[in-house]
């Protein structure tokens, strides 16, 4: 697989520090990555968008790491036994995943 062409994560975004311009905003460091805003005072989306953007990286890396297992898991003989290496990376991709989905949900686990 190629690498990523985007700025490494992790991203974090403000938590809306931006509040009174119904604004969030996402950075890599001190890099800004994106801004999402919401004008309309009923509209609380912004603060979902942002976290869902966040997460790209840590669900990009999640979701690679996933389908690079998955091929060579595909490349074993059929019949082959998992290892208890491989259990043990089945384990380790499932808690990335976790994590960055809990990320875009707003938990933090």
């Amino acid at each position: 697989m190629s690498a990523a062409l985007f700025t490494p994560g992790p991203w974090e975004d403000d938590g809306g520090a931006a509040y009174f311009n119904r604004t969030g905003r996402i950075y890599a460091g001190r890099r800004l990555i994106a801004e999402v805003g919401n004008a309309a005072p009923w509209q609380e989306d912004w603060q979902y968008n942002a976290a869902l953007i966040a997460a790209a990286p840590d669900l990009y890396s999640a979701l690679k790491s996933m389908a690079e297992f998955w091929a060579y898991g595909m490349a074993k003989p059929e019949g082959a036994e998992p290892s208890a290496d491989d259990n043990k990376r089945v384990e380790e991709l499932a808690a990335a995943a976790t994590k960055a989905i809990a990320k875009v949900e707003g938990r933090t686990s």
